[in-house]
């Protein structure tokens, strides 16, 4: 009942009524771009699934999206963890695919392995119900060996 109160109270707000308000201006203003051949491809596709109802497609697009969404948070979490915690590989690197986000790490000891172990754990945890996970190869400096090609490296 109380959530319910709270969600009357929301929709029948001042910021409600901006927020309509912004988004009809929006739609209107996206409708011209389309009608004038100005609008981007992606907001040409976009409002071409929603008009001839292609729920596949939209819900595709809101996937990729989603997972864009929650592999660049995991990304400035984990980065933000080891700053935090003080954990210095000496080379990181990221890739990523639809469902994880790949770490490239090299380190000159024990503890740091350990320490960015710990660290996927804790973003891992963080993340679990949006089903995109780290997943971490370690190396030490002594392997000598590269970041992968299709890595990109962070800079310090």
């Amino acid at each position: 009942m109380e959530n319910t109160i709270a969600k009357e109270c929301l929709f029948t707000s001042p910021k409600a009524d901006f927020w309509f308000e912004a988004l009809i201006d929006k739609i209107q203003s996206d409708q011209t771009q389309l009608r004038i051949g100005m609008a981007s491809k992606e907001k040409e596709d976009f409002y071409s699934y929603l008009i001839e109802g292609n729920a596949t497609e939209l819900f595709k697009k809101n996937r990729e999206f989603n997972n864009q969404y929650f592999i660049t948070k995991i990304i400035v979490d984990y980065v933000n963890l080891l700053r935090e915690e003080n954990i210095k590989p000496s080379k990181l690197a990221f890739d990523y695919s639809n469902s994880r986000v790949l770490v490239w790490a090299e380190v000159e000891n024990e503890e740091t392995e350990d320490s960015l172990i710990l660290a996927q754990a804790e973003i891992n945890a963080k993340y679990q119900e949006y089903n995109i996970y780290l997943s971490s190869s370690i190396v030490e400096s002594a392997d000598n060996l590269n970041i992968p090609e299709h890595y990109k490296k962070l800079t310090n």
